[in-house]
């Protein structure tokens, strides 16, 4: 499957159509969630279109609460000066309410994980798409992994290129935002920021690689390189969400009230006029 931070390029677009950014970037991430939770890659029910609204969309609306409500601001903080500029608007335009943009809250999040199985469809071994034509599972080159087939490369070639269209629209969008005067509570320091970057990342990597290790061991065997990432890359995005919970609780004990500038207009991701 395409690397789950990927997938927001195919569901980014739609914002143009009225939909809500951040739900369509929740969602679009939503299917692998269940992933993050167990720990393990191994659960598909989120890929499946009972799963898509028994599961991606509540558990959306979860992550969309936490996201806005406990992670936005304290994240916000740990961006250098300039993005944080830019990304003021965005961070405070966001509301749940009324019913009607609830509502549109709700089918944003449906369209963004339906993106995401889409994608999925045409990058699994059991891809709906990958089924229905056979070429895509036509063997390409016998490496020390295994086989390398079609959707593999569709797979690995899409993640490359959904993170580079994602980094050109974020230093796009930066250039057109405004950029309202920053409340001195986000700032922290450039050594604080690194320091609580540096520590969160090294913490939850050596974690991870500790679990990594136990889920496959003993490694023994090349085959088993691709497994221990996996399972290592999942642990470590389960630990740092964990993490960056913690870092907000704090950041918000030191900041009882935010009072964040008033919303101007989202420019990011949109078509000049």
């Amino acid at each position: 499957m395409p690397f789950t931070l990927s997938h927001p390029a195919a569901a980014v677009p739609f914002s143009r159509w009225g939909l809500v950014l951040s739900a369509l970037i929740v969602g679009s991430l939503s299917p692998d969630f269940i992933y993050f939770i167990f720990l393990s890659p191994q659960y598909h029910a989120g890929h499946t279109f009972i799963g898509l609204f028994i599961l991606d969309i509540p558990m959306g609306l979860v992550v969309l609460w936490i996201f806005h409500k406990i992670l936005k601001y304290p994240i916000l903080s740990l961006f250098p000066i300039t993005h944080q500029h830019c990304l003021m608007p965005v961070a405070n335009r966001f509301h749940f309410f009324p019913l009607p943009h609830f509502l549109l809250i709700v089918f944003s999040l449906f369209i963004g994980a339906l993106t995401h199985i889409a994608w999925d469809a045409v990058t699994h071994f059991n891809g709906w798409v990958v089924v229905q034509l056979p070429i895509l599972s036509a063997p390409l080159i016998e490496t020390a992994q295994g086989t390398l087939k079609v959707y593999k490369v569709l797979q690995y070639g899409s993640t490359f290129l959904g993170a580079a269209l994602l980094f050109y629209g974020y230093i796009s969008g930066l250039k057109q935002t405004p950029k309202p005067p920053i409340r001195q509570k986000l700032l922290l320091s450039t050594q604080t920021q690194w320091f609580i970057l540096v520590l969160m990342g090294l913490s939850s990597g050596f974690v991870a690689m500790i679990y990594g290790f136990v889920s496959v061991a003993p490694l023994t065997h090349f085959r088993l390189v691709y497994p221990f990432i996996v399972q290592t890359v999942v642990a470590g995005i389960s630990l740092l969400f964990i993490e960056l919970i913690i870092f907000s609780i704090l950041w918000h004990w030191q900041n009882p009230n935010p009072n964040p500038q008033p919303p101007l207009p989202n420019l990011i991701f949109t078509h000049k006029k």
